[in-house]
């Protein structure tokens, strides 16, 4: 259920997120996690997650992490 709040702030009411395409890819998304559930619960998901996560954190992610510095390797 959506508060009415939450409707204002929501950015998915937004023209690039109502599209025919957005809409596709997020059934495809939700689908591929029906899919890795069923095949190996939760931690075939999680691993499928942090794969992904993976690929797109900078090189350098951990000193920043600890320091509060920003990375030096630029995102993808």
């Amino acid at each position: 259920m959506k508060t009415s709040v939450c409707w204002k702030l929501c950015y998915g009411k937004g023209i690039r997120y109502q599209s025919e395409a957005q809409k596709a890819k997020r059934q495809r998304n939700f689908r591929t996690i029906e899919l890795l559930l069923a095949k190996g619960g939760a931690e075939l998901l999680a691993r499928n997650l942090l794969f992904l996560i993976n690929q797109v954190r900078p090189a350098d992610w951990l000193q920043p992490q600890i320091t509060g510095e920003k990375t030096q390797t630029p995102g993808p």
